[in-house]
């Protein structure tokens, strides 16, 4: 049975310089003068620690399929893990997220590797670790749940879903973030809309690749990218002679929270729709 592969095939990314920050108009003192001046203000960035740790996991779910299937002399990545919408409507649900860690081969497991690397350091920078995980974890589920809902019976693996919804929550970060970041965050959305475009040419003219995945992967990383990403907001203190100014993110925690659960509800109850066609 042929695989519907969920690759990031042709997917390529540029990141910017770590120093590279946008320059903010802070007024300036003087009698009358309406003339600004540019200041340069360090964007509050976490570390990627979840980046490194998905590379690893994807790496040795990789290694110990190979040793496996070597032992069993059989493809058991079926076994292990890969969607199969029948056996999701038996139950299997868990197939859902295992195929996210699953690939069907090494330039498979290379695309997707190197896509995440490229992509996941900067948006776990943006994002804060525990936000750049539920966007990875909802996007990959909700590729796979489009898959399940709209697909047909070919088996599914790959973290294809999950990479485009962190393209996607990319997108919404510089959205939301427009005015802060102006040129070049209009530089980025460009490059960004290119990147889908190509991606999305191939997905269309190469066979066995699943859109639905990244398609669904796509809308769900944009739409949680705009509640999840930060909204920067410009602090000014005075010490004295020292003028102090800098940006903190303004969105709740709670409300990221709430959004997140109320996205995992959503799939949940998607995957109650799909059971309408693949259950009993």
């Amino acid at each position: 049975m042929p695989y519907r592969l969920a690759t990031g095939d042709n997917m390529t990314y540029e990141n910017p310089a770590p120093q590279e920050q946008p320059s903010a108009q802070a007024p300036q003192a003087g009698a009358g003068s309406a003339a600004s001046v540019q200041v340069r203000i360090r964007l509050p960035l976490s570390r990627p620690i979840v980046t490194y740790v998905l590379l690893a996991l994807i790496a040795l779910v990789f290694v110990a399929d190979f040793l496996l299937e070597q032992l069993a002399g059989q493809p058991i990545i079926f076994y292990l893990g890969a969607q199969v919408n029948s056996w999701i409507g038996e139950g299997e649900y868990w197939r859902l997220l295992s195929a996210i860690f699953l690939h069907g081969g090494l330039t498979h497991l290379a695309f997707n590797g190197w896509a995440l690397y490229s992509l996941g350091r900067d948006i776990e920078s943006f994002y804060s670790p525990i936000w750049f995980t539920a966007i990875y974890f909802v996007s990959g589920l909700a590729g796979n749940i489009a898959w399940y809902v709209l697909g047909g019976e070919s088996p599914s693996v790959g973290a294809s879903g999950a990479i485009f919804g962190l393209i996607g929550a990319e997108v919404a970060y510089f959205v939301r973030n427009r005015q802060l970041f102006g040129a070049f965050g209009r530089q980025r959305l460009g490059n960004l809309a290119i990147l889908i475009g190509i991606n999305l040419f191939f997905g269309f003219t190469v066979p066995n690749i699943n859109n639905h995945a990244h398609l669904g992967g796509l809308a769900a990383g944009f739409l949680l990218g705009l509640v999840l990403s930060p909204g920067y907001v410009m602090t000014w203190s005075q010490d004295g002679y020292v003028s102090t100014r800098r940006l903190v993110d303004g969105q709740s925690q709670v409300v990221r929270a709430l959004v997140v659960l109320l996205a995992l509800a959503i799939l949940a109850g998607l995957i109650l729709v799909g059971n309408q066609r693949w259950a009993g």
